[in-house]
């Protein structure tokens, strides 16, 4: 899997199994010098980020979406939702990578 850690970039969705059958988890690469990060959202912590290593310790990668979205829109749109709650329905990993990506979602 190493190789692959080399080939990813800033704005990258990864997509990951869970625990649980049938779902799956996402997060958004983030390369920050020679270290990289996934942002994400999780019941335990609510939106947060790990280093991919972190990310991946107990996660199989399924697949990685390209979206070329840099890093400052990233970031700045992290810091805006930093203190929203995880929601099962309304707020979660998936809202979150897609909000961190899109260019014209906004999110309530």
């Amino acid at each position: 899997m190493i190789p692959l850690f080399r080939k990813l970039k800033t704005g990258d969705i990864l997509i990951t199994t869970t625990q649980y059958p049938l779902i799956q988890h996402f997060g958004v690469v983030i390369i920050e010098g020679n270290k990289t990060f996934v942002y994400h959202c999780i019941p335990s912590r609510n939106v947060t980020h790990d280093t991919l290593i972190d990310f991946l310790s107990n996660r199989e990668l399924v697949a990685v979406r390209t979206t070329n979205t840099p890093a400052f829109k990233i970031q700045k749109r992290f810091k805006s939702i930093q203190h929203k709650r995880y929601n099962a329905v309304n707020f979660n990993c998936i809202h979150v990578a897609e909000f961190l990506t899109s260019p014209d979602l906004s999110l309530n």
